[in-house]
């Protein structure tokens, strides 16, 4: 997570933070693959960060109002694997 006060490269106060990973995924470790994420704010400001996975369908993880680590566990929104008989 990279923030910045400003877009603007010509303004002083222009300085991109690294506040390091909000999530990783590790293969053997994890079930899920963190790939193409979107953050989403949902209507009373709580953000979320929804993401795919290749290897478990995607996912969806409520994020602290400062938006820089994970509030809660992971849910699962959707399971690509074939259903059981």
């Amino acid at each position: 997570m990279a923030t910045n006060v400003t877009l603007d490269p010509h303004d002083p106060k222009f300085k991109w933070e690294d506040h390091g990973k909000v999530i990783q995924s590790i293969r053997g470790v994890t079930n899920w693959n963190a790939i193409d994420p979107n953050l989403i704010t949902a209507d009373d400001g709580t953000p979320y960060l929804v993401f795919g996975s290749f290897w478990d369908g995607l996912k969806q993880v409520k994020l602290t109002p400062d938006r820089l680590a994970i509030a809660e566990p992971i849910d699962a929104l959707a399971d690509h694997r074939e259903p059981q008989a």
